[in-house]
């Protein structure tokens, strides 16, 4: 039996298995900006598959009534 100590919570880890069945937990870094967040996410396969899946429905989303000052 082991015990972690850290000094945030919650703190998230990154879990693996190496060859040897060792298991290393590795502390998540939480991204600096947007950018980094995003890193390696394609947008443009995102909206094609969204578009594959739902060609029929409109990408914004219908609320019903105007709220605000939607109206003109």
């Amino acid at each position: 039996m082991f015990y972690i100590a850290v000094s945030e919570l919650p703190t998230k880890f990154e879990i693996i298995v190496n060859e040897q069945n060792e298991i290393i937990l590795k502390k998540q870094k939480e991204p600096k900006d947007l950018k980094e967040l995003f890193k390696g996410f394609d947008y443009k396969k995102y909206w094609a598959d969204w578009k594959k899946e739902n060609s029929d429905k409109s990408k914004e989303e219908d609320w019903g009534e105007p709220v605000g000052r939607e109206v003109f």
